[in-house]
Order: C-alpha cells, then sequence, then structure tokens
C-alpha cells in the first residue's frame, strides 16, 4: 500500500482490506508502516477503518514506539491521545 496516500487507504479498507493482517515478509501492520514513516492522515484513515494500536508487530514493538523511534511527534502525539 503506498502509505502517504490516505485515499489509497480507504480505498482498500472499503474493498475489505483488514487493516489489522501483517505483512508477511516483515510482520508489520499497516499502522506500525504508517507511523513508522510518518504518516498521520494514512494512520488516522486505517484507526477509523478500524486498525488497533495495541497490536505489537512481530518485534513488539506497537506504532507509537515506531513513531517515537522516527521522531514523528505529530503521529506520537495523536497516538498518545486514541
Amino acid at each position: 500500500m503506498m502509505m502517504g496516500n490516505p485515499q489509497v487507504a480507504a480505498l482498500l479498507l472499503e474493498a475489505g482490506a483488514d487493516p489489522n493482517l501483517p505483512d508477511r515478509a516483515t510482520g508489520s501492520l499497516p499502522a506500525h508502516d504508517a507511523a513508522g514513516q510518518g504518516f498521520l492522515e494514512t494512520l488516522q484513515v486505517l484507526h477509523r477503518g478500524g486498525a488497533r494500536l495495541d497490536l505489537p508487530d512481530r518485534w513488539g514493538r506497537l506504532p507509537m514506539d515506531l513513531a517515537r523511534e522516527n521522531g514523528h511527534s505529530r503521529v506520537a502525539l495523536y497516538l498518545s491521545r486514541c
């Protein structure tokens, strides 16, 4: 998925995509990818579409952890309010 494009995320969710399905290759969930790359709008779409923000990736990290590790303060602030 194009993480920087919230419209694509919305279309995929509308078509029935599971926002909590980890990537087979990386084990990362869409919310982790969006948070780690700083794509706040995409993360918001995913969250509204049912993405859980409390699920760890295969390394035990939450989306909040990735946002903080990568210096995405706006994303971290959003996640702290969810």
